[in-house]
């Protein structure tokens, strides 16, 4: 269709466009993260350390998106400025999806209205845009998900290929890998649609061998084929061993905070939607891939489901886009239908209803810009008035071999220039001591824990949120002959939250 073609050649010019307006608020090319600089430290070290090290001494460790930190460190090669490298890498990750989400809706409805709206919505959805220029892989995995999915739809075998991709950019590529085998499976038990050598066996085979050098890497210097940082995570923060209830409570906390509040101004848009969205249950891998996703997270650690804008959930934007576009148009149809019924058709009543709906969803698609675009320009300026500031006063203000203990590893790491002493442990395995019980996967309770000596000892200063006492089970200020309280940041954005800045006397 003539159309379809212009379509695909216009819109790369809106989301290039669309990301001009956001990169205006953001000149130095700041992330808005402190995972952002973690990832960043590791694409530095790639070459220069042989491998996935953020300190050249731990390999491995803290490194969940090894595919990231390759193009980033390969395409700097020829760019020479990280920072650029991965905006660029942002925005042909939003370019891939724009393209994936289309030609995927378009073959799966075999309606161009619902690709074309789908298409749409994922050019104007907001919080894609943060994603893209955030500098974390979270657009890259959902390109790669999608581009699995469409060939998977295809009958091709090479969906192994963004499929292993997907596992190695996020461990959730794991939930993707079991949702597209247990689909298939499933339909070769029930319907004996599939061909078990050609849809399942050889991709399989080929994911497997794709993602084994960096399994194989991870147990060699992790003890462990998956990365450790999920579980580190959960053990510090000690939500794997905190009642079901209180699990459930933080569970839901970031749920509402994602779908009723972030996702979309016009968040009832997908529950007017839902069920006139039937083609897209069908597709039993997003049910399977959403049972798996929330409930690890509800396990491991369910407080993370509100984390950094929910940023977690955002790789579900394609199955809301998805589940709009199919109800928006089914809705359309059916009350099309319902006024036939009722003998009152009228051409101008078919074009008020979808055109009244159409500016609903446009209004919404504008204030989501206009939302994310605000809150990026707010979390870049507060990462550089605390954490960029922070991390240079150290550079220019402290020996060349001070260390620097800190929950928030990346801007301090990448900035400072100095050794980080991680006290999360996700680039530290002794800390793991500090924080799990003997023969266990449990964590030690909060008032249990005894890292005082650790940070003593191994440490010149001390940075870390107010409420991270609680974690660490240190409280400087009531220590003065060990921590001599230097100062605070500006209060992170979103957070409110102020690092405070302790010398360690020897």
């Amino acid at each position: 269709m003539k159309l379809e073609r212009i379509i695909l050649i216009l819109s790369p010019i809106l989301i290039i466009f669309i990301t001009i307006i956001f990169l205006k608020s953001n000149p130095n090319l700041t992330f808005v993260y402190d995972d952002s600089y973690i990832t960043l430290q590791f694409a530095k070290n790639f070459f220069a350390k042989g491998g996935l090290t953020f300190d050249g001494i731990h390999y491995n460790l803290g490194a969940t998106s090894p595919l990231h930190i390759f193009l980033l460190a390969t395409f700097n090669i020829l760019i020479h400025n990280l920072h650029l490298t991965n905006i660029l890498l942002g925005i042909l990750s939003l370019l891939t999806l724009f393209y994936a989400i289309f030609f995927y809706a378009k073959l799966l409805y075999n309606n161009w209205r619902i690709s074309l709206l789908a298409a749409f919505l994922m050019i104007t959805t907001g919080w894609l845009y943060f994603d893209a220029l955030s500098g974390m892989e979270t657009i890259l995995f959902i390109a790669l998900m999608i581009l699995t999915l469409y060939l998977l739809e295809r009958k091709s075998l090479f969906y192994s290929i963004p499929l292993a991709g997907s596992i190695l950019t996020r461990p959730e590529g794991w939930f993707l890998f079991l949702a597209i085998l247990s689909f298939l499976l499933l339909h070769r038990f029930i319907k004996k649609e599939v061909n078990f050598v050609k849809e399942i066996l050889i991709p399989i085979i080929i994911t497997i061998i794709i993602v084994s050098p960096y399994l194989v890497s991870n147990y060699k210097n992790t003890g462990s084929f998956l990365p450790n940082t999920a579980f580190q995570k959960t053990l510090f923060f000690g939500e794997i061993g905190l009642p079901f209830r209180t699990k459930l409570k933080l569970f839901f906390n970031g749920l509402n905070l994602f779908y009723t509040d972030l996702v979309y101004p016009f968040f009832f848009l997908i529950f007017i939607s839902l069920p006139f969205a039937q083609k897209i249950y069908r597709r039993l891998y997003f049910i399977i891939f959403l049972f798996l996703f929330y409930i690890s997270y509800l396990y491991l650690f369910p407080g993370s489901t509100g984390h950094y804008w929910c940023r977690y959930q955002h790789i579900f934007y394609p199955f809301i886009i998805l589940i709009i576009a199919e109800g928006f148009y089914n809705l359309v149809q059916y009350y099309q239908h319902q006024i036939k019924k009722d003998k009152i058709v009228f051409l101008t009543k078919r074009l008020a209803l979808t055109a009244s709906l159409l500016f609903l969803i446009s209004i919404n698609q504008y204030l989501s810009i206009r939302r994310a675009k605000t809150i990026y320009y707010q979390s870049v300026k507060s990462t550089e008035a605390s954490l960029i500031n922070l991390a240079n006063y150290f550079k220019e203000k402290t020996p060349a071999d001070a260390v620097i203990a800190t929950h928030d590893i990346g801007v301090l790491g990448y900035y400072s220039e100095r050794r980080i002493n991680d006290l999360v442990g996700l680039i530290n395995p002794k800390m793991t001591q500090f924080y799990k019980k003997p023969n266990s996967n449990l964590p030690i309770p909060f008032c249990e824990r005894n890292i005082l000596d650790y940070v003593k000892n191994e440490s010149d200063f001390l940075v870390m949120f107010d409420f991270f006492k609680l974690f660490l089970n240190i409280n400087p200020d009531t220590l003065p002959d060990i921590f001599i309280f230097l100062g605070e940041t500006s209060p992170i954005y979103g957070l409110n939250q102020k690092y405070r800045i302790y010398g360690i006397a020897k």
